[in-house]
């Protein structure tokens, strides 16, 4: 189940990745790695013909920009066509053919002047591409991207990249209540905007019925779950939803939370300088109940830490002491601050 600080951190998340500070910063890197691969394409010796591969691949890098070209002056007007198949896929299709030329065992990349300007230029591409975990999916029974054990990971994943600008504020904001608006799986999104699943747990003996049309009745049945915020595009179809990689794929009934209408009136959020700014550097105090760390990090506070990811498990870490894998299968082991004594269930 999702906790206030939980629905805090994915609401913060889907606001930040959906903006136009995050895609306008994707474009701009993108165009880095582009302009330098144009570079190398026209300054190597001896010169390549005009149907080389690698000037093929110049071709394909050009018709990405156009993606970017068109969109990002459209969502600076509140125009969200670059999170749409149509956009997205020039986008989407060149980075993930970057990535795939940039792989130095499969290519050899000797030929470029520049080479390291081009390495670069492709880690922070690859850095931001977490973008596209928000917009328009290719196939609408896939389930929604961000579930509940997801919360877990976002802020510090993938390990091997600089993910510091995309760090929590200090004080993250409170999240809007909740709106009358709903749509159900399989029908169509009404509304850009961030919204939440709910469904009946059939595990919950308390209400019969537990197909998702119960949730049409006037007083909300006492076992309805909640799971994780997604970001969802107006004319796209709502996706199922699924709570956990070990959990069932289900149909259910989306409520919107909050309804996305930045930049029509021409301006951008101040909330935006936040966004790519480098992480606060702050030591958690002893309220700091949220406080998470994955395994193999060093422990930042002496005390108990309780595992977050199927083996519950609690332990003692001394500062600086490694933690622990406990191989649960949903990947690295989260590892969840209890205090300075032991916790017990």
């Amino acid at each position: 189940m999702m906790t206030e600080d939980d629905r805090k951190r994915v609401f913060w998340l889907l606001r930040k990745y959906s903006s136009y500070t995050a895609w306008k910063a994707l474009g701009d890197a993108f165009q880095a790695f582009t302009d330098g691969w144009e570079y190398a394409v026209s300054h190597v010796q001896p010169p390549l013909d005009s149907d080389d591969f690698w000037v093929e691949a110049l071709k394909s890098f050009w018709k990405g920009r156009e993606g970017f070209d068109r969109g990002l002056p459209l969502l600076k007007q509140g125009d969200r066509y670059i999170f749409r198949n149509k956009a997205n896929w020039l986008i989407r299709h060149q980075i993930k053919y970057a990535f795939r030329l940039m792989d130095p065992v499969e290519y050899v990349h000797d030929w470029m002047v520049n080479k390291e300007e081009i390495y670069n230029a492709h880690l922070r591409v690859e850095q931001y591409k977490i973008f596209f975990c928000i917009t328009e999916r290719d196939n609408a029974s896939t389930s929604a991207t961000f579930d509940s054990e997801t919360v877990f990971w976002t802020d510090t994943w993938p390990r091997h990249l600089d993910y510091s600008q995309f760090s929590f504020p200090y004080q993250l904001p409170d999240v809007p209540q909740p709106t009358k608006i709903t749509v159900d799986t399989g029908k169509e999104i009404p509304v850009d905007g961030i919204w939440e699943p709910e469904w009946i747990d059939p595990a919950v003996k308390k209400n019969k019925v537990v197909t998702l049309r119960s949730l049409f009745t006037s007083v909300e049945p006492d076992n309805l779950q909640k799971g994780c915020m997604n970001y969802l595009v107006a004319g796209t179809i709502a996706p199922p939803y699924q709570d956990g990689m070990q959990k069932p794929v289900m149909p259910v009934r989306w409520r919107l939370i909050w309804q996305d209408t930045r930049y029509t009136d021409g301006t951008i959020p101040d909330e935006e300088k936040e966004y790519l700014a480098p992480a606060p550097e702050r030591r958690p105090n002893e309220m700091d109940g949220v406080l998470r760390a994955t395994a193999g990090e060093e422990c930042p506070r002496a005390g108990y830490w309780q595992s977050q990811d199927g083996k519950t498990e609690t332990r003692f870490y001394m500062e600086r002491e490694s933690f622990a894998d406990l191989g649960s299968g949903y990947g690295l082991t989260i590892w969840q601050y209890v205090g300075k004594s032991r916790r017990t269930e």
